[in-house]
């Protein structure tokens, strides 16, 4: 098929320009706050007292590792306490490896 060349549209004179990503809201908040509490309890009331005095000190993003009898129940009481703030569930030596490779970030 023979298309004429007036019929093609013609290439952008300029690519478009993309803003660049917004890092996700958890990083932003882990990059914004500095301080994170890594909290390892024998069980999810001591975790969750934990938790709450954290808070209260003055910690935005708290993670409690996942060996922590009731974890999951512990984050989603606090996600319902205070959910402007970022609550996370791991391991900790996967965290740590975490906030190494952002230390160029961070510091």
């Amino acid at each position: 098929m023979l298309v004429a060349a007036a019929q093609l549209p013609l290439p952008a004179s300029q690519p478009r320009r993309r803003d660049p990503p917004h890092p996700p809201k958890a990083l932003a908040a882990i990059l914004r706050s500095r301080v994170i509490a890594c909290l390892r309890a024998q069980d999810a009331e001591t975790a969750r007292q934990a938790a709450h005095a954290a808070v209260r000190g003055g910690v935005s993003v708290i993670e409690i590792v996942m060996s922590t009898p009731g974890v999951l129940e512990v984050v989603e009481d606090l996600r319902r306490s205070y959910p402007s703030l970022t609550f996370g569930v791991g391991r900790w030596h996967y965290f740590i490896r975490f906030l190494a490779s952002l230390s160029s970030v961070i510091l």
